[in-house]
């Protein structure tokens, strides 16, 4: 009975209703369709495409500019200048189609145009903090501006985490705290209180990044799997990326796959963040259907709960459960031990008399 009232929830005599389990995984998996029906992945790579149209005319501008101006003048400088232009623009037509190859090639490029210079390595920075997304959240103190010093410090802690991965798979003490002193800074404002912790954090963030790859056709993966590798200039930093890569393969973080049907464009790291949530709904679904069919409430993560559904279902929440408390106070119910609950005689006799 307490199980049907937790699932169905209930009218309260005093006015208002309590919504049930029942109410809430209705809920969740609507807010999940809307996500589904709202945005489209194939955007992700229109994004780039665009942008690298954009890089490559306003080469193609410069270029003719250079050519005209040889031609308005007949001197030796003038003349150099064209040679180069015309150098660039037959790299350029000479491009591949696709846009993982396009980039790989433009970064041998030696632009003319500095601001089309610039474009690009924005959009290599981009998609190197998308590659150091794929392990860890909260990025943004960690790669900041990608400077040469932001490089080398990452490259610092990518080793010493692969270091303290060796010795935890071989039972040594990974000494955490002092890779923290060190590294802490680079978490975000909420850092790893533990080993543990982070690799909780990694597992997720691993497996948002395989829900992305297995939510793509197999060109699409392909294609972005093409554009994250070996995106830092420095080989021993991607190096270490391997390495933690191959380490991390025992978490096994499968992610999961889902059909997005809708016309909302998004970007790379906004992708990240919708598989992200989309896990996080999954999560908690599968936690209210738990808590629904054991009785149990504590199985649900009331912060995730909170995050994902508002203040409203956390106070319906705790209502359900000072409900179990009141009634384990009057003395009616108590607790088994196995996550059940159990009538006491004061409750058999109080059902009796009514």
């Amino acid at each position: 009975a307490m199980r049907n009232l937790m699932s169905r929830g209930m009218q309260i005599p005093q006015g208002g209703y309590m919504q049930g389990l029942r109410d809430m995984i209705r809920q969740l998996k609507e807010q999940k369709q809307r996500q589904l029906k709202r945005f489209n992945l194939d955007s992700i790579f229109e994004d780039f495409r665009e942008r690298l149209d954009e890089i490559v005319q306003m080469e193609r501008d410069r270029i003719a500019e250079w050519k005209q101006k040889a031609e308005d003048a007949e001197n030796f400088s003038d003349t150099l200048l064209k040679d180069i232009a015309e150098r660039n623009e037959e790299q350029l037509n000479n491009l591949p189609e696709d846009v993982a190859s396009q980039i790989k090639e433009l970064e041998k490029f030696e632009f003319i145009n500095p601001d089309a210079q610039k474009k690009f390595l924005e959009l290599l920075n981009e998609l190197r903090k998308a590659m150091t997304n794929t392990f860890f959240k909260d990025i943004e103190n960690m790669v900041n501006n990608l400077s040469d010093g932001d490089i080398e410090r990452m490259k610092d802690m990518m080793k010493a985490l692969n270091d303290m991965l060796v010795k935890k798979i071989a039972g040594e003490d990974p000494g955490f705290d002092d890779f923290m002193k060190e590294f802490g800074d680079m978490f975000g404002d909420n850092p790893p209180q533990s080993l543990d912790e982070l690799l909780e954090q990694m597992q997720q963030q691993m497996a948002a990044a395989q829900s992305l790859l297995n939510s793509l056709s197999p060109e699409q993966q392909a294609q972005l799997q093409s554009l994250l590798s070996d995106r830092f200039s420095d080989p021993e930093l991607n190096a270490e990326m391997a390495k933690l890569a191959k380490e991390m393969a025992f978490l096994n973080p499968d992610g999961n796959q889902y059909r997005f049907s809708g016309d909302e464009r998004l970007g790379l790291d906004a992708a990240m963040d919708l598989m992200n949530e989309m896990s996080q709904l999954d999560e908690l679904i599968e936690q209210v259907q738990s808590a629904e069919r054991g009785g149990d409430l504590d199985r649900i993560d009331r912060d995730l709960l909170k995050d994902l559904m508002g203040d409203d279902a956390t106070e319906d929440l705790d209502k359900l459960n000072e409900l179990l408390k009141a009634l384990e106070e009057a003395g009616y119910i108590r607790p088994t031990g196995d996550d059940r609950w159990e009538l006491t005689p004061r409750g058999s006799r109080m059902i009796g008399q009514k």
